[in-house]
């Protein structure tokens, strides 16, 4: 997996730079030669835009499991500011996570006597062996 995202990393940062090459190039060359450099401006800003997208969606899928393996190890229970600080994501990250998890039902929240969200695990989560982690 980390020769993947290192590809992608390359296809990504490399895609970009070598897209702004061309656009360069496209800007100052006359309209006769500039022809040539309309496919690689479009494949690598094609390369660089796919790359980033890929890596986001991996971040994201990475970022789903670390918090639910905190909560889990946590007790089955958290609150937004233990998450955000255990696992150093960025609280906008963080609450967009958590809302996906509790759409799709592995997330379920409760208000503390003093008025704390806590976030807790589905109970399948903590009694069927094969969500453990």
């Amino acid at each position: 997996m980390k020769l993947k995202k290192l590809i992608a990393r390359i296809f990504s940062y490399g895609g970009f730079v070598f897209s702004g090459f061309m656009a360069i190039a496209l800007a100052v060359e006359p309209a006769h030669n500039a022809i040539a450099f309309v496919a690689p401006f479009i494949i690598s800003t094609i390369l660089g835009t796919g790359s980033t997208w890929w890596l986001s969606v991996e971040r994201n899928k990475e970022e789903e499991i670390k918090l639910l393996k905190f909560v889990i190890k946590n007790g089955g229970k958290a609150t937004l500011g233990e998450i955000v600080a255990d696992l150093e994501i960025p609280v906008k990250r963080v609450r967009k996570t958590v809302d996906k998890l509790q759409k799709h039902g592995a997330l379920g929240t409760n208000v503390s006597d003093n008025g704390e969200l806590i976030y807790s695990s589905s109970e399948i989560n903590l009694i069927n062996p094969q969500y453990s982690f």
